[in-house]
């Protein structure tokens, strides 16, 4: 794959501890990355609820929290783009779904990634597509590490 993308992860603390798995989160973001070019890396941003509402009211116009938010960046000098997380919504959803936070996490930052490299989810058919890749990638990510949690 040549070289290594540089994967920076922020206020993780936010996540509960027996959550906070930088290992297997950077190993997500690897594979969803696949062969594309990131220089400047790629930064994972973990936000409170006021604070991904307040980034979602901002840039999208939308007043409300929401799951994972992904803006590209087109400096060189920068990183290449940023994936925002709402650790309460990783927290409610994998509640809902009933699986664990980190596994809701995985998907959440996968998801994040997949649209930095030009995935969209706005059709049907889009969205068929994007789940697909998504789920596969976390296979592979659950499949590469030691840990099994779901």
């Amino acid at each position: 794959m040549g070289k290594k993308v540089e994967i920076r992860l922020f206020h993780i603390e936010r996540l509960p501890k027996e959550s906070r798995r930088p290992t297997l989160f950077r190993r997500a973001c690897r594979l969803a990355l696949g062969y594309a070019k990131a220089p400047g890396g790629l930064n994972v941003i973990f936000l409170g609820r006021h604070g991904m509402r307040q980034i979602n009211k901002r840039y999208l116009g939308h007043d409300y929290d929401t799951d994972v938010l992904a803006f590209p960046h087109d400096s060189q000098d920068g990183p290449f783009g940023e994936v925002l997380v709402s650790t309460h919504q990783a927290r409610r959803q994998a509640r809902q779904l009933k699986h664990s936070i980190v596994h809701e996490v995985l998907i959440l930052i996968i998801h994040g990634i997949l649209h930095l490299t030009g995935y969209e989810d706005t059709t049907p058919r889009q969205k068929k597509k994007m789940f697909s890749r998504q789920e596969m990638i976390l296979k592979r990510t659950l499949k590469g590490g030691t840990w099994s949690g779901r």
